[in-house]
């Protein structure tokens, strides 16, 4: 299985960890976003097979939301480690979260207090 993996700078060492634990496995796995543009890294998902992409933190899935109508067939997993900081992002991420969510097949939040801000949104 070959997962391709998009985040930031602040996920980055989640995201190499995640991808050697993957190669351990098996798998193959390619690391993109994190020092480069995030959004390229999403334009580069529509020409790049994967088996599966794994979106972390909250404006890498937003970026990548558009994209997801061209990759109907490829399971998305989307993992929030960190909420949004301000109050506009806050309220533009509650009004948002309800409409992208359906097109993710899993989205992650790793603590419970982190599920229970992301439910209060």
């Amino acid at each position: 299985m070959h997962i391709y993996f998009i985040g930031d700078k602040a996920s980055e060492k989640r995201i190499e960890a995640l991808a050697q634990e993957t190669a351990k496995n098996g798998h193959t796995a390619t690391i993109a976003g994190t020092t480069s543009n995030t959004l390229v890294s999403c334009i580069y998902a529509l020409f790049y097979r994967m088996d599966t992409i794994h979106v972390h933190e909250w404006k890498a899935g937003l970026c990548l939301y558009p994209f997801l109508f061209f990759l109907p067939n490829t399971p998305v997993i989307w993992t929030i480690s960190t909420p949004p900081s301000t109050t506009i992002s806050q309220r533009f991420f509650r009004h948002i979260l309800p409409v992208i969510a359906s097109k993710y097949q899993t989205i992650i939040a790793p603590t419970r207090t982190l599920q229970y801000q992301l439910l209060s949104l």
